[in-house]
């Protein structure tokens, strides 16, 4: 995931850089002693990654909320083209 790799201390001394760097999409680690310790990263990526997201049952809620599939007549056909047959089949053995 990261780009670049810099101890705290020589971050500091190249902070406005570094910063310019995170903006440009790059992700700058920073570590202590070696180990890695944080990340600089540009504010929208901050934000898209700390945003939170609906499961998967609640985008099903506010999908139905918006939509109204009550009219539909061919919504089951339309969701279930394309599959298998519900007929059990042909015998097998081996």
């Amino acid at each position: 995931m990261s780009d670049d790799r810099y101890s705290i201390s020589q971050a500091r001394d190249q902070l406005a850089r570094l910063v310019h760097d995170a903006e440009d999409g790059r992700h700058i680690e920073l570590t202590r002693r070696g180990q890695p310790v944080a990340v600089v990263i540009a504010i929208n990526e901050y934000r898209r990654l700390s945003t939170p997201r609906n499961d998967f049952w609640s985008a099903i809620a506010k999908f139905r909320a918006e939509h109204d599939i009550s009219d539909s007549e061919d919504l089951a056909d339309d969701l279930t083209e394309g599959t298998r047959s519900p007929e059990t089949g042909r015998e097998f053995a081996w």
